[in-house]
Formats: C-alpha cells, structure tokens, sequence
C-alpha cells in the first residue's frame, strides 16, 4: 500500500517577522532580570508594567582568557628584552615599535585590568674589573725570590725549568704571575704589603674552580698561603678546600700509566699532591675539623729523590725504614710527608676525644697513643744519620725540610702527653702503674717542648732556613706545656727548670713570626690567656684542703679550664681584621703572662733569616755548641735539649724503673741510656719490661687509675699521723651528708 503523497503547497508557510529587534535586552528588562523579547519600540515586558523601554547596552567582543593574556604579555616581554641585549633600545613612547603596536592593539580590543607586575630582581650591576696584567708585569727579580726562598721549603709546588721557560715565551697565565707576585711581595719588606693582597684577590677571581687545571692549582696552593700570611684564615682554608676538590678531580691522588705522561710530568703530579696533602694536615691541626684527603685513598708514590723514584705510599705505615739501604738517601720531601701522616693520625685520635675515646688504657701497649708512639719511634730510626748533629741539620741543602719534619716530632709527643700533665706535681706521688707512666709522660711532654723551643731559636740563625706557618704553632704548643712547668718546684736541672726562659723565648718568637705570617697573631694571645688561667687554677687548687685534680678523665687538655672557650687550631676561621675571642667567665684582665716572669731584651729582627748570596752560604756562624753527636747538656743545664734530642740516644724512651726501685719519683730524669740501633719501647713495654726484670709480680692489666689511687690513700690512712688525705678527699661529702640528714 503506498504513502500517499503530499504536496508541497500543504506545509504550513513560515511566519515571516519584520518586526526590527534590538541585539542587546532593555534596560528595564536587565534590571528585573526577566526574558525580552527585544522589541522596537517597545518589548512585550515594557508594554504590561508600563514603564519606558530603553536600549542602551553597547555590545562588546570577549577578550581572550588569563593564562592566554599572561603569555602574550610574557612574549612581549622577551621580545622587549630581546631587542634590548642587541644594542637596539626601543623608546617607550615610540608608537612605530611593532611591540608597541602589539600591545596597544591588544589593549584597544580587551577591556581587562592587567596583573601587578611580577616581582623581579634588579639588573646586575656591571662591572669593569680592571685588564688583567700579562706575565711581563712580573718581574724576573720576583720569580728568582720565589725559587730562592720559598721553592721546596717546604712546598713543591712549581717547577723551576719549566716555569722558567714558560715565563721567557710568554706562556705564563696572568693569574699564575699575580699568585706568585703577591706571595713574593712580602718578601721586600718588613711585613706583608696591602697591595699583595689585592693581587690575591684578583687572582682568585681570575681562577676558574669548574675548569680544573694544573695551572689553577698551582695558584690556588699559592693563593691559600699568601691569605694566611696576611691573616686571612678563613679564606685560606677555603682556597685550600678548591684546591683539594680540584686534585680529586685530575686524580692526581693516583698513579698514572708511565706511558701516558713523561716521568717529569709524573713526578709534577706527585709533589703537587703531597704539597696539597701536606697543607691540609696543616691546616686542619689543633681543630676538630677532619682531614680531607683520606690516607687509604691514596695510590701514589712518594717523592723522588735525585737518585730512585719513591716507593708507593704506605697509608698505615711506616714509609721510613730503619735500616733499609733504599732508604738511607731519602729526601727531606718523603721524610715530611711520612711525619705528616702520623701527625694526621695523631689528630685523629686527639679529634675523638684522645685516652677518653680509646678502648685501652694509654699506658697499655694495644692502646692507639702506644701505637703511634711506635710509628714515631720507627721513624726517628730511620732518620738518625740526618740528625746527628746541628751542624747537619742547618747544613743540609734540605734543611728547611728537616727542620720541619723534627718540629713536627717533637710536637706529636707534645700533643699526646700534655693532656697528662699534672697540674700539681703532688699528683704524681706514688708507687702505682698509672703514676710512674704520667712521670715519665711529664718527663718525655717537656724533653720534646724544650727541644722545640731550642730548634726555634737556633734556626733564627741559620741562613739556609726559612721559616713555615706551621713553626709557630709547634712553638705555640710547646708553650702550653711550658706554662705548667713554671708552676712546679723542684730542684735545679730537671727538665722544666727553665720552663720561665723557655716561655719567654717563645713569646718573643711568636712576636717575631708574627711579621710573616700574621694569621699565627692568635696563636700568640691564646698562650698569654692560657698562662693567666693556668695561674688562677693553681691558685684555686692550691686553697683546697686536696690538691688532685685527675687529668686522666678529660677528653681534651683545654678541659682542665673551666669556662675557657679557645680557638686552638693553627689556623683560625676568622680574618685578621676580626676581633679574637677568649671566653671565659671570669678572666676580663689581659694580663701579661704570668707573676714573676724575668723580662727578656727584645732582639731585632735578624738579618741572618733574610735572603743571602748564594756565596756566604758556606760561612757558617759560630753556635757555640757542644757535639751534638754525644748525648750532653744545653748550657741553661736543662735534660732533653736539641743537643741530646738530635743524637740517636734520644729516639730511644725512657724506661721506667721498677716500683720498688723508686723510694721518690724522680718527675725530671730523662736518661739517654738507649745505644744506637736498638728499636725505642713505648712507655708501656719499658713499665713491664722493668717489672719484669726485677721480678715483681705486678698485674699488668688495666686498672683505673682513679681507684688506684683511693686504695692508696686508703692504706696510708692509718700509717700517718693526722688526718688522712683521704678524710680531706671524702670530707666535703661527709659533710654535706651530714648537713642533709639534721
């Protein structure tokens, strides 16, 4: 069945309406919120309530949205910028800058309030440093100061033939002069010159630390030395700091294949790193902070000397044989860095908390002050041909190097038995294991600070020494154990009987380095604010009824000094210009010294340390010494002198007697009884070696000092008329118990 069709004519027609409409509701209509029909005249709306029926709404295009406007505004603003950095500025007010009209348009057809301005940072401030000044701005007269004084003495740190031939091609970096230039300056006067430091700070800038380069570190090893000199700590451990990360970096703390590099480029390579090796165990002396480079990192060899390559690097010890022909020719550089390794284990051992923080007793032969003794002792072994007398120490073309390298001896022994010094030599009464060793602990802590303080002064006449930073805080050390020795009485000729003379020397001689290094002025009025507390604590002790005061329980020997807050370290982390701070609660007066103290002529400085012609080099000035081959006395009478440290006798300890063979300890005796070649005991294996000589049946295990030393007083408290020390040690005690209970 088909649909029917429909024709077209059927559909409803569509109403057409010419009725003209507005594109916008009326006024009335938008007010009421309500449907127009947009009607002219009038709308429907308008007509019922009989109002006026008004259009006055202009119609607007939408505007783009806010993250779009946001980024149109960000083009523009690079555009801007863009135009700027090629040296075309576009005036502001210019409307023919096609930004200009962007943004005008834009503005024209969006009506929109623009966000605030972000938050920017001001331009940088360019600024034109001045040119830096070519290698011919260093005169040739500075390069020969630098290889006359400071080359080898005691840093490796340029070569001479190459240096030279790079300074007369012009191939020396403009950096690399200024270092060197502002380290030599202070040379051509009396004390370091401003204007040195300015060419250290230019030179530092100049340094690129993100390109590491052997020219860099070679400036950057001059820079550190050159801030320290003129008493900028802080920035010379930080320069020190680029330095280390930048031997990392050219892994120059390993061996490279003996094809790649010619062998002097290799040995380059070796001193740069022990320089940097030895500066940080410098640097990093006295304070807690850790060493940089780690021993067990290191897969090098050691110097060379001018006959053999240096043997590979021993991170645990020892890399001085005694008694190893190899190593009768070893140089002044090897022997440098292997006392320097043991100077890093020693403040190691010191920096965690030294006898607190070790699992044995010090006088117990496993315990880690026994095992460095040892290393010590091995050493002074193997060096005993170089140090026979004075006259070949000072006269080895090395002597710098050696002088150093017996300093730095001295001053461990100094550092590991000075926290034992008694404060009252009534503490070392007794026949007990702990107070025969803290008696030769004394004996052995004084030995080594006098020698120290008689090197010093010997060396101040030697022309072939110049003079480290480091020198003035082994003096410095050897000061703290002096200014114990001033306070004890004993008989004439023991070994701190000078003790006053020897403080005074070191007073003046820290003076005196203080005109070549200033960063060591710290070092100088720490030890006048130690000798005024340690004065006030002997008389504080001195007015108890008991004058003990244990050291054996002390972490660190500044902890003898209540409220004593010092800054110990060689190098301090502040600026010259920066004020040094001696806490301490109740010490305000800056008193000289100490009561008593014969004041000693101030000495000019001596022309002998200058620069010499290499022509009055073989004069050498009369010292007046007895030989120093043979074990003997200086002339103030004191045991322990250099004279009798240089000599092979001297690396041996002393041993201690047996405990019934010692009616009074005797706190001075420092004997040379060792013969040469016999290997030096430590403390503990002199102790039972004595007791066993003599048949004692002593317990050679640990015991607590503190113990020992109440079971002394306990057992003599009956055999002594009077009251007991101990009724005076327990009194207070008892006494407070006592008060309580009432």
């Amino acid at each position: 069945m088909s649909r029917p069709q429909v024709s077209i004519d059927r559909l409803t027609p569509r109403r057409t309406n010419a009725e003209p409409r507005e594109s916008m509701n009326c006024k009335s209509c938008r007010k009421r919120k309500i449907k127009c029909n947009r009607l002219r005249p009038s709308c429907e709306a308008c007509k019922v309530f009989q109002c006026p029926c008004i259009y006055d709404a202009v119609p607007k295009k939408r505007g783009p949205k806010t993250d779009v406007l946001e980024a149109l505004l960000k083009r523009v603003d690079g555009l801007e910028k863009r135009l700027q950095d090629e040296n075309h500025p576009i005036s502001p007010a210019s409307s023919s800058s096609p930004v200009k009209a962007l943004e005008m348009a834009s503005l024209s057809q969006v009506n929109f309030h623009p966000p605030p301005p972000p938050h920017q940072f001001p331009p940088p401030v360019v600024q034109h440093p001045p040119p830096p000044p070519t290698q011919n701005h260093l005169p040739e007269t500075m390069l020969d100061t630098y290889f006359a004084r400071l080359h080898g003495k005691p840093f490796f740190i340029l070569d001479e033939t190459v240096t030279r031939q790079r300074y007369q091609r012009g191939q020396l970096p403009s950096f690399l002069s200024m270092a060197i230039y502002a380290l030599t300056l202070r040379y051509n006067g009396p004390s370091p010159q401003p204007q040195g430091l300015d060419y250290a700070r230019q030179a530092r800038r100049m340094v690129d630390i993100d390109r590491p380069s052997t020219e860099g570190l070679q400036t950057l090893l001059l820079l550190s030395q050159t801030f320290f000199a003129y008493g900028h700590g802080k920035r010379a451990y930080m320069t020190l700091t680029n330095a280390v990360a930048m031997v990392l970096a050219l892994d120059l703390y390993r061996e490279v294949p003996s094809q790649s590099l010619p062998a002097t480029e290799r040995e380059t390579r070796r001193r740069l790193f022990w320089t940097v090796y030895v500066m940080d165990r410098f640097l990093t002396c006295g304070s807690k902070r850790p060493c940089l480079i780690a021993d067990h990192s290191i897969v090098l060899r050691l110097p060379a000397t001018d006959s053999e390559t240096g043997e590979f690097f021993n991170p645990v010890g020892p890399n001085i044989q005694y008694g190893d022909v190899r190593r009768k020719g070893s140089g002044g550089a090897a022997l440098l860095v292997d006392i320097t390794r043991i100077l890093g284990v020693t403040h190691r051992y010191l920096a965690a908390g030294g006898v607190k923080g070790d699992s044995h007793f010090p006088w117990h032969s496993l315990s880690n002050l026994s095992k460095i003794r040892q290393e010590l002792d091995i050493w002074a072994a193997g060096t005993q041909d170089l140090f026979a007398s004075i006259e070949a120490l000072f006269g080895h073309p090395e002597s710098t190097l050696l002088l150093l390298s017996k300093l730095i001896y001295h001053l461990i022994h100094c550092l590991l038995y000075r926290p034992f010094l008694p404060i009252d030599l009534v503490e070392l009464r007794g026949t007990g294991q702990h107070q025969s060793w803290q008696i030769e602990a004394t004996t052995l802590c004084f030995s080594h600070a006098n020698a120290i303080a008689e090197l010093a002064e010997l060396a101040r006449h030697a022309p072939r020494v110049e003079w480290p930073d480091l020198v003035a805080y082994c003096v410095c050390t050897a000061g703290t154990v002096h200014v114990h020795g001033v306070h004890y009485h004993g008989r004439e000729g023991e070994v701190f009987a000078s003790s006053a003379d020897f403080l005074g020397r070191e007073m003046q001689q820290l003076a005196w380095l203080r005109q070549h290094w200033s960063g060591v002025h710290h070092q100088r009025e720490m030890l006048q604010t130690l000798s005024a507390c340690h004065a006030d604590l002997v008389r504080t002790l001195a007015a108890r009824p008991v004058r003990f005061a244990p050291v054996f329980h002390l972490e660190d020997f500044f902890d003898r000094y209540p409220g004593l807050v010092v800054d110990a370290g060689h190098v301090r982390m502040a600026d010259v210009d920066e004020p040094v701070s001696f806490e301490r609660p109740d010490f305000s007066d800056n008193r000289l010294m100490y009561h008593g103290l014969p004041s000693l002529p101030q000495t000019t400085r001596s022309n002998s340390i200058g620069f010499q012609p290499s022509q009055q080099t073989s004069a050498w000035p009369d010292l007046g010494l007895p030989d120093a081959g043979l074990p003997g006395f200086s002339p103030s009478g004191v045991a322990g002198s250099p004279g009798a440290f240089l000599a092979e006798s001297s690396f041996a300890g002393a041993p201690t007697p047996p405990a019934h063979h010692q009616p009074q300890p005797q706190y001075a005796t420092f004997p040379f009884e060792a013969s040469v070649g016999t290997t030096a005991l430590t403390p503990d294996e002199q102790s039972q070696s004595g007791s066993a000589a003599g048949g004692a049946t002593t317990d050679t295990s640990e015991k607590d000092p503190f113990l020992s030393l109440l079971e002394q007083l306990a057992e003599n408290e009956h055999s002594q008329g009077g009251p007991s020390e101990l009724d005076f040690f327990l009194g207070e005690r008892l006494d407070e118990g006592q008060t309580e209970a009432v």
